[in-house]
């Protein structure tokens, strides 16, 4: 029995990558258990596989949890949030570098914050095995640290973006999903008079103001792609991402994303074909998208990302936790 150890609130349950429902699909497929660090006071749901807690009693029910359990492999999913400090089982340690966090405060330039980056250079150093998501976390784990991590479950499971219906022209409204955080530059989406945009998430790190963007909260996929179905354009600001699985929603949904340019993961999956490429502080994102709009770009970003890629990226992942 291997386990995966993961943390929950009510942002990271609507990340697709992270989204707890799915976490326990693929526990309940292969075998596993999945331990689960409560952040906030929600109440999720129980599944057959997952195993709650909270700080009160987290290092006391962790440990009656590999009692009994008995785990020969444990895997955190969300990097430097993980409470590794409260294992203590031996046990192959398998450490899931999702970004960088080492590479977030160099791209960004923003303060550290100590305690994170303490605890990615210590569990990094300390782990049995560490792997990554994408070619950009890996060059980025390289650099810093000095590891040459095998890259795992790189692509999300695109089968329900794929059934969104086809845009076949221009439509001037365009979405945004994550963090309404200076971090992820949301600051940057400028309101414009004639254009709609549609915000799908909520401030985590400070308090930038999006009184102009039409926001609907934090919610599933299922329950916000009624608000962004007819959407043309999906916003991806961030002046680095080391996957950028949000886009990869938006190929797969056959909506154009507008990325920034250098921003990492953003681009591998992008060109002139299936996207649009500027520089956020310079350009105006609006005129960009009119000028470079061609309606055939929709299949050519559905074509992207193909369940194939997810299977493959997973079954890497499912060979390193057997």
């Amino acid at each position: 029995m291997n386990v995966i150890f993961t943390n929950i609130n009510r942002y990271a349950d609507v990340h697709e990558a992270f989204r707890l429902k799915n976490v326990n699909d693929l526990a309940r497929r292969f075998g596993w258990q999945v331990f689960v660090r409560v952040l906030d006071n929600g109440d999720y749901p129980e599944y057959s596989n997952v195993t709650y807690s909270t700080d009160d009693t987290l290092r006391e029910d962790f440990k009656d949890f590999c009692k009994k359990y008995k785990p020969r492999k444990i895997c955190n999913f969300i990097d430097y949030l993980t409470r590794w400090d409260i294992v203590e089982y031996e046990c192959e340690y398998i450490y899931f570098v999702r970004s960088c966090y080492a590479e977030v405060l160099k791209r960004t330039g923003q303060p550290p914050i100590r305690d994170w980056l303490h605890r990615e250079q210590k569990r990094i150093a300390e782990a049995d095995k560490v792997i990554v998501a994408c070619p950009e976390s890996h060059r980025a784990v390289l650099e810093h640290y000095g590891i040459d991590a095998e890259i795992v479950l790189e692509y999300v499971n695109p089968e329900k973006y794929l059934k969104m219906p086809l845009s076949e022209s221009l439509n001037k409204k365009a979405y945004y999903v994550g963090r309404f955080d200076k971090q992820k530059r949301f600051d940057l989406i400028h309101p414009v008079d004639d254009w709609t945009v549609v915000g799908i998430g909520k401030n985590e790190l400070d308090d930038t103001d999006y009184s102009h963007i039409q926001g609907y909260g934090v919610m599933p996929f299922e329950q916000y792609a009624q608000y962004i179905s007819d959407a043309t354009f999906g916003l991806y600001p961030a002046v680095w991402e080391s996957n950028g699985y949000g886009v990869q929603e938006c190929l797969a949904m056959g909506k154009i994303p507008i990325i920034q340019v250098g921003s990492g993961g953003h681009e591998r999956l992008c060109n002139s074909t299936n996207s649009i490429s500027i520089e956020y502080t310079e350009d105006k994102w609006y005129e960009k998208a009119v000028d470079m709009y061609n309606p055939d770009m929709h299949e050519a970003a559905r074509a992207s990302l193909t369940l194939e890629m997810y299977d493959n990226s997973l079954n890497k992942f499912v060979n390193i936790m057997e």
